[in-house]
């Protein structure tokens, strides 16, 4: 790389690591005060509640990394018009490859970062993330449930006890599940504590009584009386006794191939295509924003030229883009034919931005324009023809 280039590409890079970890360092505190009841709600320690906030970044960073690399680009170009920089370099007959060649190198590297937070990172620290969530459940009860409380620590679950003995045991003891619209649970016992095993953690209740309620249907209470009732702590949780992992907590060779009889794919197929392709397509996104930037605004430009007009082009375009990338991904989730626009959308923009990048269509673009302004404008242009009529 020239020395040119090596300029460039520092600049770049210093723009492009600023406004990452600043991004990056905004929506982690957003992550922060979003889950910040595992500590004060779950009981759960700082270690905990940082290591799940920790796990799903890598969620918002395949986001941010090509969207901080469109700003860093912006920013670059727009600092080296400001500095006529640009305009030294085409008026010295630089090509256009030594300038856009260091946008492209960095362009590549993130381009594999996301590649491989979208195929590899991210579905592993989701995957942890979720066994993280499903253990604070199963600690839920012996931990957080205080003594003359109702807590709710989940939609449709009501716990409530009279006393904590030091022992650990749970005095007077109300659980109460709604979860099933068509069925109303209530669990009652004098004396309960947790019991925990290879298999898992469980619930066990003494001298109670289980009450069954069809919806609606008082007559159909069931009352059960027993000494001695255990409950899965797995049951209090959302997915009750199985943990069932979203399409993006899957991992990739799992996508291509999944388990026919999944229960999460039998119901949701296509959301599975749908990530899998959003997964190989995302290095398309930052080469996409990149050569959207280089068309708009990497150009020798002065100052009359407007090149805030030019950068807000670029931003309305890469917006749009995204936008139909976004749409094409969601079509894809109900029909299968949708799938080649997850890749198509991108690649199109792409094929379009990058002769513009490479100057083959500026000048008549900037004829074009030209000629708009002077349609606009009918009033000043005969004023100039007027002074140079009267100077003749």
């Amino acid at each position: 790389m020239s020395l040119i280039g090596r300029y460039i590409f520092r600049q770049l890079c210093q723009a492009f690591l600023l406004c990452l970890v600043t991004l990056i360092l905004i929506v982690w505190l957003t992550q922060v005060l979003r889950e910040f009841d595992v500590i004060t709600a779950q009981g759960q320690t700082f270690g905990t509640f940082f290591t799940m906030t920790v796990l799903v970044m890598p969620a918002f960073v395949n986001v941010i990394a090509p969207v901080s690399l469109f700003i860093a680009t912006l920013y670059t170009l727009n600092r080296l018009n400001s500095d006529s920089e640009l305009v030294v370099l085409s008026a010295a007959g630089a090509s256009r490859w030594r300038i856009i060649a260091p946008f492209l190198l960095l362009t590549a590297m993130v381009a594999v970062l996301v590649g491989a937070i979208n195929i590899s990172l991210m579905p592993r620290s989701l995957s942890v993330l979720r066994l993280l969530i499903t253990a604070a459940r199963a600690d839920l009860i012996s931990n957080v449930i205080q003594p003359g409380r109702f807590s709710t620590p989940e939609r449709g679950i009501t716990f409530h006890i009279g006393a904590r003995t030091p022992q650990g045991d749970l005095l007077g003891l109300l659980v109460d599940d709604r979860r099933d619209a068509d069925e109303h649970i209530t669990y009652i016992a004098e004396r309960g504590r947790i019991a925990g095993s290879d298999e898992g953690s469980y619930l066990v209740m003494e001298q109670g009584s289980v009450q069954r309620q069809q919806a609606g249907r008082i007559e159909r209470t069931q009352i059960v009386v027993f000494d001695r009732y255990l409950i899965d702590i797995a049951q209090l949780s959302e997915s009750k006794k199985t943990v069932l992992y979203k399409p993006r907590e899957r991992s990739t060779v799992f996508l291509f191939s999944p388990d026919p009889e999944d229960p999460y794919y039998k119901a949701y197929p296509g959301r599975f295509r749908a990530e899998l392709h959003e997964r190989l397509s995302s290095p398309l996104l930052p080469i996409l924003l990149v050569f959207v930037a280089i068309a708009n605004v990497g150009f020798a430009r002065t100052t009359r030229e407007g090149r805030g007009f030019a950068t807000a082009v670029a931003i309305g375009t890469a917006a749009g883009s995204m936008l139909l990338i976004v749409s094409a991904q969601n079509l894809a989730q109900k029909h299968g034919w949708a799938v080649p626009l997850v890749y198509g959308v991108p690649m199109a923009v792409i094929a379009l931005a990058v002769p513009m990048a490479f100057g083959k269509f500026r000048r008549g673009a900037g004829a074009l324009i030209g000629a708009a302004l002077a349609v606009a404008r009918p009033g000043e242009r005969a004023a100039q023809a007027g002074r140079h009529g009267t100077r003749s």
